[in-house]
């Protein structure tokens, strides 16, 4: 059994996965996540091969590590936002630019990449619950900026939103970040908060007079 250098079991795997989780992440940066192999990364912690098998058995939940590690603080700050008493605008703004300046993050792109192989069904269920979780926030942040939608329409709003926020994240590779992140803000805000006035019904067309020909007279 690896010896244990922290206060407790637990602490101890949490330190040595935050380990693994940093030396995976900083040779799929030089590398590449195909030419990264487990040996590789138990080399780079300091471990022996089995002993890396202990806390995560394959470079898929070796995957599913690094998404949870970059999730969490994420969700944290997402459940944050939502839950505090700022004005509902700003909950929105807070919201959207907090995850277009994740989704910009080098490392993030790098993940994604990585996670584009495919992850083992275990590792998928769990980030798509985190990933749930997280656009719940966000419904929860649109609902208190239109109380009196329906929840499907609020689902649907948030659908709206997360979209545009990979959109321009994706377009913030060729220009300018500030700029993108700012009309997205923008537009964000014009997709949630304002409504559109109701249409006005058109007035029916007054009838013409006809026209009456000799013979009707």
């Amino acid at each position: 059994m690896p010896r244990i250098s922290a206060a407790s079991v637990a602490e101890h795997v949490a330190a040595q996965e935050a380990a693994v989780v940093r030396a995976a992440v900083a040779l799929i940066a030089e590398r590449g996540f195909e030419r990264v192999t487990m040996a590789d990364v138990a080399e780079a912690v300091g471990l022996k091969r089995n002993s890396l098998y202990r806390y995560v058995p394959d470079k898929g939940h070796l995957l599913g590590l690094w998404i949870r590690s970059e999730m969490q603080p994420v969700l944290d700050s997402a459940r944050r936002i939502a839950a505090s008493d700022d004005p509902a605008e700003v909950r929105l703004d807070r919201w959207v630019g907090s995850q277009f300046d994740l989704l910009i993050q080098p490392s993030h792109r790098q993940l994604l990449a990585a996670a584009a192989s495919g992850l083992p069904d275990d590792v998928a269920e769990a980030v798509g619950r985190d990933h749930r979780a997280l656009y719940g926030t966000l419904q929860t942040v649109i609902g208190a900026c239109r109380p009196d939608d329906s929840h499907d329409r609020v689902a649907d709003l948030a659908t709206l939103v997360i979209g545009m926020t990979r959109a321009a994240a994706e377009a913030a590779e060729e220009h300018s970040a500030n700029g993108l992140r700012s009309i997205l803000l923008e537009a964000s805000t014009a997709v949630v908060i304002r409504r559109r006035a109701p249409r006005p019904v058109p007035a029916e067309a007054p009838e013409r007079p006809r026209r009456f020909s000799a013979e009707h007279r």
